[in-house]
């Protein structure tokens, strides 16, 4: 019978925000509230969530890297956890001091280290940056070693927060099946990712967090169905970003109906998607409606060309065409941008919207990718 390599047991985070200026009391925010879970040897457990569920904070809390507030967790063997770019790597080193430096933090040997060196640069693919300081890295390059270095330096358990999507499709592919690899040699494996399809095909279970609580510990694809229906329920229309306190958005409409009183709309019929905004931004700017399935962004599209809008409520209308959305579950996304990228607003899981099961001889399941749309969209001042 397997051992249990984590245990963590009511595992809290609260951090201090600052003094309110008017009450003089100290605001303070649970990033994480008592989680309590098991790990066991071999394990591959997918941790899902939306942005600010917890997932980095546990992560990081596992890692040492912060301490809990309260409650307990046990480890035993190594850890290695890669938890966003540039994590462990110190910037005037070069790549291949860092692999050394990293790897005597795992308590390894110098001569363990130099004899999974070769290894460790073929797999990543920047063998001629490796004596490069890596200030000089690109974010892809950054994980590529990264990774490369967590995954060959021989740890017990592996940590892993939404990295591999920095790289390439290739370098995925690779570092999926050298995750697999790692748990068919007994090591163990916590996956936090946006990305449904790579939870799906990697992990047997799952947790969801939501807003620092556990919510459940089931098999994946029953966490990942949890995980949409919160979505559903608690849609987030606050935006993030420079420009996020000069735009509302009021509602999503589809086909001329609030969203959230749909039960769900044909894939076979052309659908329109109205957002209304009230705005103060000062230039002209553009609004980007995206749609992801399965954590995928399948395609993005912008109401007008930048333009300049009078402060006040406007529309921003898309006609999405007949036989683009497929059955299933889509999260919309929505922000905007003026033409110079510097002020922004985004918010990712803004609401989803439901597409029926229906199908006939010309419209057959299809393998999810990048879609591209045709679609119409166009800007309404009230």
């Amino acid at each position: 019978m397997s051992q249990p390599v984590i245990i963590a047991d009511q595992l809290t985070k609260k951090y201090t925000l600052g003094k309110n200026r008017e009450s003089g009391k100290t605001n303070s925010f649970l990033a994480l509230d008592q989680v309590s879970f098991t790990l066991n040897e071999g394990e591959t457990l997918g941790l899902i969530g939306g942005n600010g569920a917890g997932k980095t904070t546990l992560l990081k809390l596992l890692s040492r890297i912060t301490s809990p507030s309260s409650g307990k967790m046990g480890i035993r063997g190594k850890l290695s956890s890669l938890l966003e770019v540039g994590t462990g790597f110190h910037p005037e080193l070069t790549g291949r001091e860092n692999v050394f430096l990293n790897g005597s933090l795992l308590g390894m040997s110098r001569r363990e280290i130099k004899s999974k060196l070769d290894e460790i640069a073929a797999f990543s693919g920047i063998e001629p940056f490796l004596d490069t300081q890596v200030k000089h890295y690109s974010s892809g390059m950054y994980v590529r070693l990264a990774f490369s270095v967590s995954a060959h330096l021989n740890p017990d358990i592996l940590l892993l927060d939404e990295v591999l999507s920095v790289g390439d499709a290739a370098f995925q592919h690779k570092s999926m099946d050298k995750i697999q690899e790692l748990v068919r040699n007994g090591k163990s494996v916590i996956f936090a990712s946006h990305s449904m399809t790579a939870v799906r095909s990697l992990c047997p279970e799952a947790m969801v967090l939501h807003k620092g609580k556990l919510l459940i510990r089931t098999d994946a694809h029953h966490a990942i169905q949890h995980y949409l229906d919160t979505l559903a329920f608690e849609r987030d229309y606050h935006f993030q970003g420079p420009w996020s306190k000069l735009i509302q958005l009021k509602q999503i409409r589809v086909n001329h109906k609030a969203i959230e009183t749909l039960d769900g709309i044909s894939p076979l019929e052309e659908n329109l998607i109205e957002l209304s905004f009230h705005h103060q931004l000062p230039e002209a700017f553009r609004i980007t409606l995206s749609f992801f399935f399965d954590g995928i962004r399948c395609f993005s599209l912008h109401d007008v060309p930048f333009q300049e809008t009078p402060s006040g409520n406007f529309i921003s209308r898309f006609t999405i065409p007949a036989k683009v959305l497929r059955p299933g579950r889509w999260v919309i996304a929505v922000g905007g941008h003026n033409e110079a990228m510097n002020h922004w607003f985004w918010q990712e899981q803004c609401d989803v919207l439901d597409v029926a099961e229906i199908y006939t001889p010309q419209y057959e399941k299809i393998n999810l990718g990048i879609i591209n749309v045709d679609a119409h969209s166009e800007r309404l001042v009230l």
